[in-house]
């Protein structure tokens, strides 16, 4: 089953509509409500009927993107779309381009009304491809178009810690144990398809001091992949100096490892530091965790009519 997929002499990129003619398949792209449910990082899918649900012979079509961003600032990804059919006239490596997208900034519980509309200024971003046109059809062929985006991030959680030696007393309102939520870690981490899920602390006390120990668990959650597998992690904090370690990695400087996931897409890593208290401390430690990520999407199948 071979096609040939043409590109037209141009490409729209943005939010603006595009001006249909007569002999156009369907519906030119229009700005649309998202729907992502619950997404982390950025993400992408496609606007209805842009590809349209049949393809027929010589007559263009669109193919709409639709983008948001969950991450505070405005991101650079890489989009790479591709047919399913073997076309040779079609570029081995597809359509590609480096797209900006905007933070998105309205609420998601918005985006899910139905009949949603929403202006650039409300922080989506959209891109219009095409139009395309397929000559010398298998009839009755399908076709699908799927696609990834690439792109660099940083995940961050920032959470208070306080401590003292349970060995001497003294520790009223400081919890020897106490966990923190994906939710409790600020924003930055709720939102990321890399996440803390959750942050243990514990304190054990001594004669000549306390220990502070943390435990992460670190998840991917984004529906995508980590890109190259390496994850940078790095803790943090106010006049501390922790020693961290993981089965997970190894070391690649002060308060630093390099991390790789597991097939469940799972890391811990285990932070300790010794202070000398004689009082309750309280500080705030904040880690990060960066790495490339791959967001994989793909439009429904494409019915391939006679003209």
């Amino acid at each position: 089953m071979k096609a040939w997929l043409m590109l037209a002499l141009f490409l729209l990129a943005g939010c603006a509509s595009l001006n249909q003619e007569d002999d156009l398949q369907g519906s030119a792209p229009q700005f649309q409500c998202p729907s992502f449910k619950e997404a982390r990082g950025v993400v992408v899918d496609f606007i209805q009927y842009a590809p349209p649900e049949e393809v027929r012979e010589d007559k263009p079509f669109f193919i709409g993107l639709k983008f948001a961003n969950y991450f505070d600032d405005v991101m650079s990804v890489d989009l790479s779309l591709q047919d399913t059919l073997d076309a040779p006239n079609f570029p081995d490596e597809g359509v590609k381009q480096t797209i900006i997208v905007d933070s998105a900034f309205v609420d998601e519980q918005t985006w899910r009304q139905p009949g949603c509309r929403l202006s650039e200024e409300e922080g989506l971003t959209e891109l219009s491809l095409g139009p395309y046109t397929y000559s010398n059809l298998d009839f009755d062929d399908q076709t699908s178009f799927i696609g990834t985006l690439k792109y660099s991030a940083v995940t961050e959680a920032s959470f208070p810690v306080c401590a003292y030696n349970p060995a001497e007393g003294g520790g009223s309102g400081c919890p020897l144990t106490q966990n923190y939520n994906a939710a409790s870690l600020g924003y930055r981490n709720e939102k990321a398809p890399l996440a803390f899920t959750s942050v243990e602390k514990r304190l054990v006390g001594s004669q000549t001091g306390v220990t502070l120990q943390l435990f992460f668990d670190i998840e991917n959650i984004g529906g995508g992949t980590v890109s190259g597998e390496d994850i940078d992690f790095v803790l943090g904090g106010e006049e501390t100096s922790f020693i961290c370690y993981s089965e997970h990695g190894k070391a690649s400087g002060a308060q630093q490892l390099r991390l790789r996931l597991d097939e469940n897409d799972h890391a811990t890593v285990e932070c300790e530091t010794t202070l000398s208290l004689d009082r309750v401390q309280a500080f705030t430690l904040t880690t990060e965790l960066a790495y490339a990520y791959v967001y994989p999407f793909q439009s429904d199948s494409l019915k391939i009519m006679d003209s």
